[in-house]
């Protein structure tokens, strides 16, 4: 953690209205990050209230937190200001999955692949919700494509073994089970 911050002050020195520096130096203490994190980005949002980026950010940071109805609030402004931000989408995706509103979880996520296949958390995501959906073979197709952008991702992992067991495939299910954890 040291590292890192030591890193991010060394930029935000560079350039002090950086502010998704700031954001960084504020993620980046170990705790309460998200809580100094928040504050940082309130503080911009005051200044610029219609910075998609920052209400993106500051609605991720809700997430963590746990907020989740404020997550969406933010998350949903930020998507009015800009709807192509394939980030807002993935993480009002995660924060409907959380909640197990699992087909707006599954409409976000889809969203958010349509604008960058790569998001590694947005395959995982859809196929958890596929898995609590009861649609196995589409759960592993989504997990497997997670698993191959982020091989050491342990809920994907978990996610991934889950499904195995429910197919019946026991044996790798454990081998999944055990690289999760």
């Amino acid at each position: 953690w040291g590292e890192a911050a030591s890193a991010l002050k060394a930029a935000a020195s560079i350039d002090r209205n950086g502010v998704w520096v700031e954001h960084r130096i504020s993620m980046s203490h170990p705790n309460p990050a998200c809580l100094r994190s928040l504050r940082d980005i309130d503080l911009y949002i005051a200044r610029a209230p219609n910075a998609a980026w920052a209400l993106a950010w500051r609605g991720q940071t809700e997430l963590l937190l746990q907020n989740y109805w404020r997550a969406l609030r933010d998350l949903g402004a930020a998507l009015c200001l800009s709807p192509k931000d394939p980030l807002a989408l993935l993480w009002r995706g995660e924060t409907w999955r959380r909640l197990g509103d699992f087909d707006r979880a599954l409409k976000d996520f889809k969203g958010a692949l349509k604008l960058s296949r790569d998001l590694s958390w947005a395959h995982a995501g859809r196929g958890f919700c596929l898995l609590r959906l009861g649609c196995y073979p589409a759960a592993l197709a989504a997990l497997e494509r997670s698993l191959r952008l982020q091989g050491l991702c342990a809920p994907a992992l978990a996610w991934h073994g889950e499904t195995l067991y429910k197919l019946g495939r026991f044996g790798l299910a454990v081998a999944s089970f055990e690289s999760a954890l």
